[in-house]
């Protein structure tokens, strides 16, 4: 169902996300928001729709789907737990986000680590083989190589 939305560009599920609000749908055959998502879901045996924004940091978005095969499938108390059940859920999925973005971040500064590691290598051989300073060196790592230089610039 959620492919179907996607397709179509807009639905219950990308509403609840887009505007934070849940999105009720009673009965399929009688939506006017999203008549083509609408009818094709209609074709798969589903009578009525609920979406519920989880309220996530940042640039990320998504959402609780429940379908029902009948019309109004949903009462006003299973429209309640959903939103309770959302907002706990949420609170996992912000938890596992930070842990992603920490472990990315984790990830690049161990990349710049064995980065740096190198540089510092190919400076100590600089260092050694044109007896210079350690900026020097550096600077002789930044330059492009060209045949003139004999030495760090000493």
């Amino acid at each position: 169902m959620d492919e179907l939305q996607y397709r179509f560009g807009d639905g219950p599920c990308i509403a609840a996300m887009r505007t934070g609000s849940t999105m009720h749908v009673p009965d399929v055959f009688q939506e006017h928001r999203w008549p083509e998502y609408a009818r094709a879901v209609a074709t798969r045996k589903v009578g009525s729709i609920l979406s519920v924004p989880l309220p996530l940091e940042g640039e990320s978005s998504a959402s609780l789907n429940i379908y029902s095969s009948r019309a109004h499938g949903f009462t006003g108390e299973d429209i309640t737990r959903a939103e309770l059940f959302a907002e706990q859920s949420a609170k996992t999925l912000r938890l596992e986000l930070r842990l992603a973005r920490l472990q990315d971040a984790k990830n690049n500064l161990a990349a710049a680590m064995k980065s740096r590691t190198a540089i510092d290598a190919a400076v100590g051989i600089i260092i050694a083989q044109n007896r210079c300073s350690q900026d020097a060196a550096l600077k002789s790592c930044a330059a492009p190589p060209t045949p003139a230089t004999s030495n760090c610039g000493t």
